[in-house]
């Protein structure tokens, strides 16, 4: 189980970095078939302005097609709470809030 962040600035945001992003990374998690061991989650730190996505992966070759694909790099669990799906199946949402419980 392993997570790994990407961090947009606003001008990415303002570009439509987030929405590519996301398209991008549900094309390949299809074409994968993850929807069992890998999720794309978003953060909104409203404080600082700024977003964070986070991948969260189960399998290894699925963690470093993605990772390859947005630069993102390895990171701390993040408080589950926070985080807002944005692409991920229903089971491995459940067990990963009933981890976190």
């Amino acid at each position: 189980m392993s997570w790994y962040r990407l961090e947009l600035t606003d001008e990415e945001i303002r570009i439509g970095r987030l929405n590519k992003i996301q398209n991008d990374f549900m094309k390949m998690w299809l074409t994968l078939d993850a929807n069992n061991d890998t999720a794309l989650f978003h953060l909104r730190d409203a404080n600082n302005n700024r977003d964070t996505l986070y991948i969260y992966s189960e399998s290894k070759a699925h963690s470093e097609v993605f990772c390859r694909m947005f630069s993102a790099v390895s990171c701390d669990a993040p408080d589950f709470a926070e985080l807002v799906p944005m692409v991920s199946g229903e089971r491995l949402i459940e067990r990963l809030s009933a981890t976190r419980s």
